[in-house]
C-alpha cells in the first residue's frame, strides 16, 4: 500500500494500556495520541509468549478535545494462565493521513489480560482447572471429585491468574469428604503457585483448611515448605462433619480474612510479603487417606 515518508511518526503513540499494565477486560480500550488530520488508525496486537500476531484492527478515530483517541477492537483476547502461552501482549499504532499510512508504527507497549473472576460449575468449565497432583474428575452429578493419594496432597489449580499483589478478591469453595478419618484435611489456596513435589503441596501461597473434627489452620507456604502458621483453632460446632462445608478467603491486602460456613475465624495482617503475594493462582487441595473420597460442589 502507498505510503508518504514525510508523515511525522511522533504521533500517534500509545497511552493505555502501557507499562506491563494489568487489564481485566478481554476487549480492552486502546488509547493513543491524536495525529492532526488523520482519518484512520491501525493497531497491531501481538502475543508475546508465542511471538505471533493476534490481530490487526483499523478504524476511524474517536478522539476528544485533549488530543487522545481510542479504538475498541471486538476480538476477545485470552487471559494470562498457568500454561504460559497467552495473556501477555504488546501493541502498537499508526495513522493514515492524506491518503497514506505512516511508514512506521509507534513503539510497542505491553500489557497483561488477567481474570476478572469466575464462578465454576465444573460441568461447563472443567478445562479451566488443571490437575497439580492426583486424579480429579467430574461426577455425573456435577461435582469435582478425587479419591486422593494416601499420604500425599492432591490438588487442582484454576488456570487463570490473579497476579497483582494489591488486587482484592474473595475465594469461596464448598467441599466435603467421605467419612474415613479425622486425619484428612480439606484445603483452599490463594496467592499460590503449584509445586512439583506432591508430598509438600504448593511452592508458595496461603492455605486455609479444616479437619472434620473442627480443627482449622491458616498457613503460609514458601519454597515448598510451611514457612509460618498464621492462625489456628478448634471448634467442632463450625464444621458439618463429613458433610458440606464452605471455606471463604478474602485477600483484602494487607489483610487475609477467612470464614468457615460464614463464621469468621481468622483476620491476619500479612503486610507486604512480596514473595507470596505475587503468587497468582487459586486452588483446591486435600490430604489423602485410604478409603478417601473428596468432593467439591
Amino acid at each position: 500500500q502507498a505510503v508518504d515518508t514525510s508523515v511525522d511518526a511522533s504521533d500517534p503513540y500509545p497511552v493505555s494500556p502501557i507499562g506491563h499494565e494489568w487489564v481485566y477486560d478481554k476487549t480492552p480500550v486502546f488509547k493513543f495520541t491524536e495525529l492532526s488530520g488523520a482519518i484512520k488508525y491501525k493497531i497491531e496486537v501481538w502475543n508475546i509468549l508465542t511471538d505471533s500476531l493476534v490481530y490487526t484492527y483499523k478504524g476511524a478515530p474517536n478522539c476528544n478535545d485533549a488530543g487522545l483517541c481510542k479504538l475498541v477492537p471486538l476480538t476477545a483476547l485470552k487471559n494470562y494462565d498457568i500454561t504460559n502461552t497467552k495473556g501477555w501482549y504488546k501493541w502498537r499504532v499508526k495513522a493514515k493521513i492524506g491518503g497514506f499510512w505512516q511508514v512506521d508504527y509507534s513503539p510497542y507497549e505491553y500489557f497483561y489480560v488477567l481474570s476478572e473472576g469466575f464462578v465454576s460449575t465444573f460441568t461447563t468449565d472443567a478445562r479451566k482447572w488443571l490437575q497439580s497432583y492426583g486424579d480429579w474428575f467430574v461426577t455425573s452429578t456435577g461435582y469435582l471429585k478425587t479419591k486422593g493419594v494416601p499420604g500425599y496432597y492432591s490438588s487442582v489449580v484454576h488456570k487463570e491468574a490473579f497476579n497483582d499483589s494489591y488486587i482484592y478478591y474473595a475465594y469461596e469453595v464448598k467441599m466435603k469428604r467421605k467419612e474415613a478419618s479425622f486425619l484428612g484435611s480439606n484445603r483452599v489456596i490463594v496467592a499460590g503457585a503449584p509445586g512439583i513435589t506432591p508430598e509438600n503441596g504448593w511452592t508458595q501461597g496461603y492455605e486455609f483448611y479444616y479437619y472434620d473434627d473442627g480443627y482449622y489452620e491458616l498457613l503460609r507456604r514458601s519454597g515448598d515448605t510451611v514457612a509460618e502458621v498464621l492462625c489456628v483453632g478448634t471448634d467442632a460446632a463450625l464444621v458439618n462433619a463429613y458433610d458440606w462445608n464452605k471455606l471463604t478467603v478474602w485477600k483484602n491486602y494487607p489483610w487475609l480474612t477467612t470464614w468457615i460456613n460464614k463464621v469468621q475465624v481468622c483476620d491476619i495482617y500479612i503486610g507486604d510479603d512480596a514473595e507470596v503475594l505475587m503468587g497468582g493462582y487459586v486452588g483446591i487441595m486435600e490430604y489423602g487417606y485410604p478409603d478417601n473420597s473428596f468432593l467439591v460442589d
